[in-house]
């Protein structure tokens, strides 16, 4: 079980959500308690295997962005799978497909690396699956096209 206590609504759900992707099975037969205090930019973990208390500095990221990178950083030997670094929430070909409107691939891929804390081979794997994507999407007229969106979930923690 994990409980995550802050008073950011917003903050205990995308935490969870980090949480139960990066431990898909360390804490089902324990609990894991974070507490997350915005004022204080502290955050203090707690489990039969876990106990401690950390600061995490604000930048130029998002405060959920943030705080899933200080949560990494000091749990990273506890973290079954972490590939895909922070990345949650989202498709991660949809946010590789922005960073390549403004950036060239490789600058994309770095991006997702240390902004996103992204494995190089995930990266590499967006950056292959995107431009197939867009080879595909390039050749149709958006003006006679549908979007639908199927969601099929590979996540360990689904």
């Amino acid at each position: 079980m994990i409980k995550v206590y802050c008073d950011n609504d917003v903050v205990v759900h995308k935490i969870f959500e980090y949480l139960t992707m990066s431990f898909p099975n360390l804490f089902k037969e324990s609990s894991l308690y974070v507490k997350i205090e915005l004022t204080k930019n502290i955050i203090e973990i707690k489990s039969d295997i876990i106990n401690m208390q950390f600061n995490f500095k604000r930048d130029e990221d998002t405060l959920v962005n943030t705080i899933k990178k200080a949560i990494h950083e000091n749990l990273i030997d506890y973290i079954e799978n972490d590939d895909w670094g922070i990345l949650t929430g989202m498709r991660p070909t949809k946010l590789f497909r922005k960073l390549l409107q403004e950036n060239d691939a490789e600058t994309s891929k770095e991006i997702l690396k240390s902004k996103y804390l992204v494995k190089d081979e995930k990266a590499e794997l967006l950056n292959d699956i995107v431009g197939r994507e867009l080879s595909i999407l390039d050749r149709i007229k958006a003006e006679d096209s549908y979007s639908l969106y199927i969601n099929i979930p590979f996540c360990k923690s689904i």
